[in-house]
């Protein structure tokens, strides 16, 4: 489709460079995002034929019927489906023949008769290969097949491949005779020749046929030549030739030079539990017997890491046409064979010791890293029976584990950084992780790496981003590319799914009520009390406002391919709008009339079901009420029998079509969101406490112990991978090893959510020795630079936090400044090279009654800058006084950057008649000044601009030299070189001796 229609392959390359990912085991979702919600939505300026062929043969042949059912009946889709007469099919056929009023769907039975002319047409094309001395004989024997055929096409295929070896009339008419009719007594009859064949042949043939049975996907010649080198210990030469001669009527090659089964009966055959042969294929023997093979190749020394371990695209190097299958399917035949092997799990362990991260570079240079949490699942699921067999603490288990959770974390941290630069993962990427983990404990210590001290987490966090705010976060939602938070005073922000930084910001105006994405991800609908508005998500424009009584909303949702939005309000009624103008189409009735007072009591929460056919409203002491929205009546009520009305944040499942209450779990829970793959449950409670549970089994899975805050609203990623939670002044990310998951887990895993302590601002020691942190309880954290543990604290006289601090060399004292004003200066000393840190003594303690910006001192340490919004003061530190003068003092109008400079001492400003302006091109209107930064020791001046009200973007720095700042200077020119670096800074952190620290925006 993307070949023939440019809005489609549009709709395809924006995915990409949105980084959508999703699971691609999963059918339902791949239809959803690649479908749904990417292909059905661009424009077609032609019809569409697609051709489903033997849909009897698909995992979920209903399941695709199903969703094919959902397709608009707009778009220009024909569909030819093929099919073996199967009961669930054509159950579902009819189905699909019903849902459509108009004759749009058509059934017909392909009789003997019709297969007759297609097979002569077959047989004729194929005359020349058929044994028959004359054009006469040559039709008789087509005549023959034909109706010995009975319309059986692959019987004709298959007799036709056994009269090319025929060459003699007695033999033809002996292949006529002992060919049976039905295709079970034919295969038999294959593999019993196959039988007469040597020894070697037979080995050769069940290697053939488990590979070409048991393979995640067809393999082509040179592949299946390199497995079978690996599986037996020889090289077939000729293989095709091989494949044809021993076992070419269960086994043929396809134009693509793919090696397949004839058919998936024959491959149903081979599987027959009693079936007596040696040919018969055993799954789990079979899988094994293939993960053998791969776990070979992956060890061998093809896959062994460069000696010289390199930082981007290095030479590519030879490797085998294997080297595709082994990497990507693993995992899988692991996953399918026996745990009780012991040789198995040590092959296994050898290769995750030693050759695990060249097995990384290669899954990132292919583009995708889907197959790392696709081997993470396969090796969770294998670790689960493995433990059967061998004890939980033993080093091979525990390795298992150990990387089936880092393949996870890996993704979900360094993923971007991975595909970037594939060989990251051998330097770069280990030494950020955490100390315990597999991949830092077995590589993370290296001479030639990369030494990253002070981490805090001995262990992956399943926290991956905690986003703090001035204002409480009161409501979240995840789209395809991104997700949003709603502040209290109607600000919401916008972010990157996959890196969590901040995108845009917009403006509700009033507390945000609802947040909703549309299917596709490029619309945002939100609400408050008295407007709902529509956004576009890419660019951050307001399409359109309804401030007109709007009703108070309990949710929203998009319907009808995004086209319409609906809205469930307190005033008991559903209201729907254009999507494309805000237009209001309709505002039905929805509830129901109780015989008491009660019935006056507005709604307290209400639910779309997934297919918009049904509301679900709850009230307080009532049951809940299903509603019907297509017959606008009560379908039935959801309750206790004892007490409908009385649930009190009980988890109660009910069956929606006979209303029975079909199991009920005490969590005390008060918000409550669904992935959208429908498999688990999320629950928040007002301690803070956030539960997973399977939505099947009820059972749980995951726990969050929250000792603070009301959880206030939970919202799942788009692909069901990640939870979002919303509470006090932060957005949470999360992303627990229980969401990917095959089967499940023994045992419910329980994660902390403790007071995160945020560093706000850092200064270097003179010595470079030493770092000190301000912190947000107030107080300042000293870290040893050698081994990044903190060696000391200074406390505070209060617990607010610390905005800026700068430490003076000269006289060995720390000026700190906090967010309320207060700023003060002491002398810090140590005992003894070991003792602690003394900061009792203080030289000055001030206030400012403007917001202070920054603190410098200068080069003597005499000297104390405070800069805030209104005025920069001078103190003297020793004398205690104030003085109106400051050091240099940056101005910034429309793109222009200007520095003017005053003397320290007398007050006197030292620019020359006009200011000095600074020469950049990077720079155009809409830029504000953020910081500055000044290295003494260099003499250098980092200034740090970001777009106007965007302090959390992405940031531009120029870099200066102190000596372009002088009485006779007109202009500074900022280093070209450094400018190169502004792609990648999102924040400055400060000067370290020479060298500037800063946060990438890939981190």
């Amino acid at each position: 489709m993307a070949t023939f229609n440019q809005s489609v392959r549009d709709s395809l390359l924006e995915m990409v460079e949105q980084d959508i990912r999703f699971d691609k085991d999963n059918m339902q979702v791949v239809w959803k995002r690649l479908f749904a919600i990417s292909i059905f939505w661009a424009e077609f300026h032609r019809p569409f034929f697609w051709v489903i062929d033997a849909l009897d043969e698909c995992e979920n042949g209903v399941i695709l019927l199903q969703m094919i059912q959902k397709i608009e009946q707009h778009l220009p889709i024909k569909i030819l489906i093929t099919s073996r007469k199967i009961q669930e099919l054509q159950a579902q056929f009819i189905a699909i023949q019903k849902h459509f009023t108009e004759k749009r769907v058509f059934s017909i039975e392909i009789s003997e008769s019709n297969s007759r002319h297609d097979i002569t047409l077959y047989l004729r094309a194929h005359m020349n290969s058929l044994p028959a001395s004359n054009a006469r004989n040559r039709e008789k024997l087509i005549n023959t097949i034909l109706e010995k055929s009975a319309g059986c096409f692959l019987w004709v295929q298959l007799v036709v491949k056994e009269l090319e070896g025929a060459f003699s009339q007695q033999h033809v008419d002996k292949v006529l005779k002992e060919v049976p009719h039905e295709m079970g007594a034919l295969y038999e009859r294959a593999i019993t020749i196959m039988t007469t064949k040597s020894a070697d042949s037979r080995r050769y043939a069940k290697s053939i046929l488990t590979w070409t049975m048991c393979a995640t996907r067809p393999l082509t010649i040179t592949e299946l030549q390199r497995a079978l080198r690996l599986d037996m210990g020889e090289t077939i030469d000729s293989l095709e030739k091989a494949i044809a001669s021993i076992c070419g009527q269960l086994v043929f090659v396809d134009r693509q030079m793919r090696v397949q089964m004839v058919h998936q009966t024959a491959r149903s055959f081979l599987l027959t539990a009693d079936l007596n042969s040696e040919f018969t294929i055993n799954p789990v023997e079979d899988h094994k017997r293939l993960a053998f093979a791969c776990l070979a190749y992956l060890n061998s020394d093809e896959m062994k890491p460069p000696a010289i371990r390199r930082i981007g695209r290095g030479p590519i190097r030879k490797r085998s046409e294997f080297l595709n299958y082994a990497c990507t399917s693993f995992s899988e035949h692991i996953r399918q064979s026996s745990s009780e092997d012991e040789l198995l799990w040590q092959q296994l362990d050898w290769f995750l010791k030693t050759n695990i991260l060249s097995w990384i570079e290669y899954i990132a240079e292919t583009g995708n890293l889907y197959h790392m949490t696709f081997a993470s699942k396969n090796l969770s699921n294998y670790l689960q029976r493995l433990v059967k067999y061998r004890a939980p603490l033993s080093p091979e288990v525990r390795r298992i584990k150990a990387w089936a959770m880092d393949l996870i974390r890996l993704v979900a941290k360094f993923g971007n950084n991975i595909l970037k630069s594939p060989s990251s993962i051998y330097a770069l990427v280990p030494p950020f992780c955490p100390s315990e983990s597999a991949i830092a404990s077995q590589f993370g210590i290296s001479g030639r790496s990369l030494v990253v001290l002070g981490l805090t987490n001995d262990a992956w966090s399943d926290q991956l981003s905690c986003i703090d705010y001035r204002d409480p976060a009161v409501a979240v939602a995840c789209g395809e590319s991104c997700f949003v938070v709603g502040l209290h005073y109607g600000s919401i922000k916008i972010y990157n799914n996959t890196t969590c930084q901040e995108r845009r910001s917009i403006e509700q105006g009033e507390y945000v009520e609802q947040l909703e994405f549309s299917s596709s991800g490029k619309l945002l609908a939100s609400c408050s009390n008295s407007m709902l508005k529509m956004w576009d998500t890419d660019s951050g424009n307001l399409l359109w406002c309804q401030n007109q009584d709007i009703a108070e909303i309990m949710k929203l949702s998009f319907a009808s391919g995004d086209n319409v939005l609906m809205a469930i309000t307190r005033k008991h009624t559903v209201c729907s709008w254009k999507v494309s103008d805000g237009t209001l189409i309709e505002e039905a009735a929805c509830g129901a009339i109780f015989n008491d007072e009660s019935s006056h009591r507005p709604p307290t929460m209400a639910e779309f079901s997934p297919n918009m056919n049904f509301v679900a409203v709850a009230h307080r002491g009532r049951p809940i009420i299903l509603w019907d929205l297509e017959l606008q009546c009560i379908d039935g009520y959801l309750g206790r029998e004892a007490n409908p009305g009385k649930l009190n944040g009980d988890l109660a499942l009910f069956d929606p079509y006979d209303h029975t209450l079909l199991q009920c779990t005490p969590v005390n829970a008060q918000k409550v969101a669904s992935s959208p793959d429908g498999r688990t449950l999320a629950t928040g409670n007002a301690s803070g406490m956030v539960q997973l549970f399977d939505f099947e089994t009820m059972k749980l899975l995951y726990r969050i112990n929250g000792y603070d805050y009301s959880v206030r609203a939970i919202a799942f990623s788009s692909d069901s991978l990640r939870f979002l939670d919303v509470r006090n002044k932060m957005c949470n990310v999360w992303k627990p090893s229980v969401l990917v998951r095959r089967s499940d887990e023994d045992d419910c895993r329980i994660a902390d959510l403790g007071e995160e302590i945020d560093i706000t601002t850092v200064d270097s020691h003179g010595s470079g020795d030493s770092i000190f942190c301000g912190k947000s309880d107030g107080f300042v954290a000293v870290y040893d630079v050698q081994n990044g543990n903190q060696v000391g604290t200074l406390c505070p006289d209060n617990d607010i936090p610390i905005k800026c601090l700068a430490w003076g060399d000269m006289s060995s004292i720390l000026a700190t400044a906090d967010v309320a004003g207060n700023f003060t200066v002491r002398k810090v000393s140590k005992t003894s090279a070991w003792g602690p840190w003394d900061a009792s003594t203080i030289l000055l303690d001030g206030h400012s009654a403007n917001p202070i910006n920054e603190v410098i001192l200068s080069l003597d340490s005499k000297l104390l800058l405070v800069s805030t919004i209104a005025c920069d003061n001078v103190w003297d530190i020793a004398k205690n006084a104030k003085y109106p003068l400051t050091r240099i003092q940056f101005t910034t109008t429309g793109s222009r950057i200007s520095a003017r400079i005053f003397d320290w001492a007398s007050s006197t400003e030292l620019s020359p008649p006009k200011e000095i302006e600074l020469s950049t091109s990077i720079l155009h209107s809409g830029y504000q000044l953020k910081s500055i930064l000044t290295n003494p020791r260099a003499s250098q001046i980092a200034i740090e601009v970001c777009k106007f009200g965007y302090d959390a973007s992405p940031v531009k720095v120029l870099l200066c030299e102190g000596s372009a700042f002088n009485v006779r200077s007109q202009m500074a020119i900022p280093s070209v070189h450094f400018e190169k670096l502004n792609e990648h800074i999102l924040h400055l952190i400060g000067f370290y001796g020479t060298k500037l620290v800063f946060l990438d925006q890939k981190l």
